[in-house]
């Protein structure tokens, strides 16, 4: 039944048409303001309905009792992995972020049991995040894929899927918007 809810809800992002559509030329800026606020909310709304929230108390324990834990992002998911490390730092956890594609393969050699590696990307079809997380549980880490397709190949990849829910449109805001979902996510893991 999860897997039918995670599928129907990837269903619904991609052909839903809420959210944000292109801005004509007589969008006013009001307009856009509530579009942009409203793409967001529902975001939200979705991930958090989304979310498996035993996967989310699973994932947040191994990271508790981890002994290091690793981030895995290019661009704007670099920023996310920036973010959570910071959080997981202020905790007094051993978190390190990875943002260049060979520092991600350099470091996930080197992983073990008690490690946790989180590969970031909202397409889940990142190559060398993939990579990673591949390498870091052929190695006895625990990963964990954060994207917003739960049938990717980072999702499938990794023990652990934590999905956010972002309708896709043709304006490029996905990529603040997802990460706005994975923050949250982030911020519950937190």
């Amino acid at each position: 039944f999860k897997e039918f809810q995670l599928d129907l809800a990837a269903a619904v992002a991609r052909d839903g048409d809420t959210g944000l559509a292109e801005f004509g030329r007589r969008a006013n800026p009001e307009s856009i303001v509530h579009q942009v606020f409203e793409a967001n909310r529902q975001s939200l709304t979705e991930t958090e309905r989304l979310v498996d929230k035993q996967v989310l108390i699973d994932v947040a324990r191994r990271i508790r009792r981890s002994r290091r834990i690793f981030l895995l992002g290019i661009g704007g998911s670099a920023q996310v992995a920036r973010e959570a490390a910071q959080r997981f730092l202020s905790l007094g956890l051993t978190a390190l972020t990875l943002e260049d594609p060979y520092f991600q393969i350099f470091a996930t050699e080197n992983v073990a049991g008690g490690d946790v590696v989180i590969g970031i990307s909202h397409t889940g079809q990142t190559a060398s995040v993939i990579e990673g997380i591949e390498q870091a549980r052929r190695r006895g880490a625990a990963t964990v894929a954060l994207t917003n397709y739960p049938r990717s190949r980072l999702a499938s990849a990794s023990d652990f899927a934590l999905i956010t829910a972002y309708r896709e449109h043709r304006v490029n805001a996905a990529v603040s918007s997802s990460r706005i979902a994975q923050m949250c996510l982030i911020d519950s893991l937190y």
